[in-house]
This record gives structure tokens, C-alpha cells and sequence, in this order.
């Protein structure tokens, strides 16, 4: 969304904004990027940032408003996701950071599924990057959250690049022993 201050145009101001859109629309077909429009033309949403709150500002609200959801609606796209798998990802995203895919199987048999069931939730969670699912390389771990991800990782690769038996490792040394 791009916006300008109408109120401070000035002279020559609503030629000068025809020209600005112009430019931007040759931008934005080059690089192909998504811009929500006030229409087929225009780019920029000039308002008038002076404006008291009343009729005018509720004009140009609803008027952004609009293009929004509009400009949502032509990127988005619908997709029907069972609600037990909206049960089950909001009850995943209570655990911890690491959850055993064990936990997820009772999890999902509370809510009615089985364990195939789980492992499809999962892979189309991760698939839309809600969480971590690696079924070929990590089975039996899930990412709920990337911080546990990425804590894992540094003490792993501190562990790896330091010689065991230092002063420096002692803290170290039980994560090699796990």
C-alpha cells in the first residue's frame, strides 16, 4: 500500500501524482510484485492526513479497507482443513518447543485421530511453515517453535567445534554424552 499526504500536494500536485502512479505501475509489471491498487490506474491512496475524524477520514478508511480485501482475495486462496486439525495444531502450539511424535499421536487420538491422520496434519503444517516436520530425515521430533530449533542447533554445532575435555567444554561435554 502506498499512500500520500493529500492535504500537502500542492500546486500542480494531482498532475504530479498521475505521473507518480504512471511510474510506479511500469515498477510494478517489471518486477512483478504484489501492489494493492485504488484502481486500474492509480497506486498511490491520497488522503488527506488533516482530515478530522468524521465522514471524509471514514471515506478514505473504508475506501483502503476495499482495496485490501480485495487485493486479498485475487492472491489468496481457499483451502478446507479438517477442524481436528485446527484442534490439534493449537493444542501442538501449547508444548514445548520439541514435541515427540508420540505426543502428537496422543494428541490426536483425543481428538479422534488415527496415526496416519497425524502425519498428513503434520506434513500440511509444515507444509504452510506453522512448524517443522522432517518424516524422512527426524520422524520422531517436531518443531513447534523455532527457537527450540535453533537452541538445539547452536549447542550442537558449539559441541562439535570444541575439543571435548577443555575448561572451556565442561558444560559441553554431557551433550556429546546424550
Amino acid at each position: 500500500v502506498i499512500g500520500t499526504h493529500k492535504d500537502k500536494l500542492g500546486i500542480n500536485g494531482e498532475a504530479r501524482l498521475k505521473e507518480i502512479n504512471k511510474e510506479l505501475m511500469k515498477l510494478h509489471q517489471k518486477y512483478n510484485r504484489v501492489l494493492i491498487r485504488k484502481s486500474k490506474d492509480e497506486v498511490i491512496f491520497a488522503m488527506n492526513a488533516m482530515a478530522p475524524v468524521g465522514e471524509e477520514r471514514q471515506q478514505y478508511t473504508e475506501e483502503l479497507q476495499a482495496c485490501i480485501l480485495k487485493a486479498a482475495g485475487e492472491t489468496g486462496y481457499e483451502i478446507n482443513v479438517p477442524l481436528k486439525w485446527l484442534a490439534f495444531h493449537l493444542d501442538l502450539d501449547k508444548m514445548e518447543g520439541v514435541v515427540h511424535i508420540s505426543e502428537c499421536y496422543k494428541t490426536g487420538e483425543i481428538l479422534g485421530m488415527g496415526k496416519s491422520d497425524v502425519k498428513e496434519a503434520l506434513k500440511y503444517f509444515n507444509k504452510v511453515g506453522l512448524l517443522l516436520y522432517f518424516p524422512d530425515d527426524v520422524p520422531d521430533l517436531i518443531f513447534t517453535k523455532m527457537d527450540a530449533l535453533i537452541d538445539r542447533l547452536s549447542r550442537l554445532i558449539t559441541a562439535s567445534f570444541i575439543t571435548p575435555g577443555s575448561i572451556v567444554t565442561a558444560p559441553y561435554d554431557r551433550l556429546r554424552e546424550k
